[in-house]
């Protein structure tokens, strides 16, 4: 035999559910560095087939201290993202801009 208290959490439970499962599919996922700036090396060849935003987002996203990755210091992010940042910004970036940002990842490794 269930318990009033029991109906009233399953209850809940299903309507958290139903909330969740309506929201699917709509909501918005953060770019990731290490992702992002893989795709961007496929801008240089593949112009206007949907790269073209990853290197600029790469350029912006690069953290105070030089590096690239989540918002929240986890050093394993931060080591794998500046690097893979650091090689699409040397392979395919320009300017004494993208210099500097490679410096700066190169100095926070």
């Amino acid at each position: 035999m269930i318990g009033n208290k029991n109906v009233v959490g399953l209850n809940e439970l299903a309507l958290e559910l139903d909330q969740i499962l309506a929201v699917l599919g709509q909501g918005y996922v953060k770019s990731v560095a290490y992702d992002t700036a893989w795709v961007a090396r496929l801008s240089d060849m593949y112009r206007g087939q949907g790269f073209d935003e990853a290197l600029p987002w790469v350029r912006r996203h690069q953290h105070s201290d030089g590096s690239w990755g989540g918002d929240v210091l986890h050093y394993h992010d931060r080591f794998i993202c500046t690097l893979a940042s650091i090689i699409t910004l040397h392979t395919i970036g320009s300017g004494t801009q993208d210099a500097q940002r490679v410096q700066s990842g190169v100095e926070f490794l």
